[in-house]
């Protein structure tokens, strides 16, 4: 099992990063290893994840937005732990800390070798250096 955090601050105004942030379908641009998400119904989607060589499967998610503690969370319903939080924090009226916190259970035999060997992939921390792309697009918008 992986589980990754990272944190960076991005020169968005929360509100601005929030309301992008509710395309959970715009996530690929972003998340490494995520090569669509598609939803299903309220708060549902299916996560398609490649492995980086050619293999992909389908993890059905729960993601939800709370408004409250500006912060999106995800799981998956069934098969190996797919699970993460990404958490918004206003540092001033033009910028917003970013954290990230991934974890996930490798599907299959090879999948767990893979993590076995090479747990040290900061996956998180290219995340969020995509996110601040996302993030300065949405800003632009």
């Amino acid at each position: 099992m992986t589980r990754q955090e990272a944190s960076a601050v991005v020169t968005v105004p929360l509100e601005t990063l929030q309301q992008a942030l509710r395309n959970v379908e715009g996530w690929t641009s972003f998340i490494v290893g995520v090569t669509k998400i598609t939803k299903r119904a309220h708060e549902r989607y299916v996560f398609e994840l490649s492995d980086g060589e050619g293999r992909t499967r389908e993890v059905p998610a729960v993601v939800r937005h709370n408004h409250r503690d500006h912060c999106f969370t995800w799981h998956a319903v069934s098969g190996p732990r797919f699970e993460g939080c990404l958490r918004l924090t206003p540092l001033d009226a033009g910028r917003t800390r970013v954290t990230l916190d991934l974890t996930e259970h490798p599907h299959g035999f090879m999948g767990n070798l893979t993590d076995m060997v090479s747990h040290n992939r900061p996956h998180a921390t290219m995340d969020l250096q995509r996110l601040q792309s996302y993030a300065a697009q949405a800003a632009a918008r």
